[in-house]
């Protein structure tokens, strides 16, 4: 066979070598933004959510009012939740840390104590 068959071949393997290792090197890279980025995620939820724990007060049709550990009364809509029932509540702050009063309240969860 022809000398430049064998040239041209092995040129093909090192081409095909550079793509591999180059398609690697960017599914790497993918791989850790995802992670960098979940991460940064993860945070933002932590730093701007928090829980506290409370008692229902009173409840009209499926109107709630909860009243926290530190004595802040919160209403809220929804159903199945009696008098006295514990709650977990869960307040996103509105980027305000230091004022509790437009917290918005995500979540609420009955907890046994």
């Amino acid at each position: 066979m022809n000398d430049n068959y064998f040239f041209y071949k092995e040129r093909e393997q090192m081409r095909r070598a550079k793509r591999v290792t180059c398609i690697q090197t960017l599914l790497g890279c993918v791989f850790f933004m995802a992670i960098i980025f979940s991460a940064l995620c993860i945070v933002g939820n932590y730093e701007t959510h928090y829980t506290t724990d409370g008692v229902i007060k009173a409840t009209s049709a499926n109107k709630i009012l909860v009243e926290d550990k530190n004595g802040n009364e919160w209403y809220f809509e929804g159903d199945g939740y009696m008098m006295g029932d514990n709650v977990r509540l869960t307040f996103f702050t509105n980027g305000t840390d230091r004022n509790r009063k437009d917290d918005e309240l995500v979540k609420v969860k009955v907890i046994d104590k």
